[in-house]
């Protein structure tokens, strides 16, 4: 693993309360929850910009299309 920094950021309360069901439900600590969530929007921003698609297999198996903003 590359070096650490620390970092303080602002969040609105509700963001910090999904990081916290995340980390909980993941049995993680937050610090983990966020480095997670942001590996997982790089990857995604990755295959965006490589023109890549973003499926989602839905229970009943249609594939749907994640389209971000």
């Amino acid at each position: 693993m590359s070096e650490t920094v620390k970092v303080t950021v602002n969040l609105p309360a509700a963001v910090v309360e999904h990081l916290r069901a995340i980390a909980a439900a993941n049995s993680q600590s937050l610090t983990a929850a966020i480095r997670d969530s942001i590996e997982i929007n790089k990857y995604l921003m990755d295959q965006e910009q490589a023109h890549g698609k973003i499926l989602i297999e839905m229970p009943d198996g249609k594939l749907r299309q994640v389209v971000r903003a």
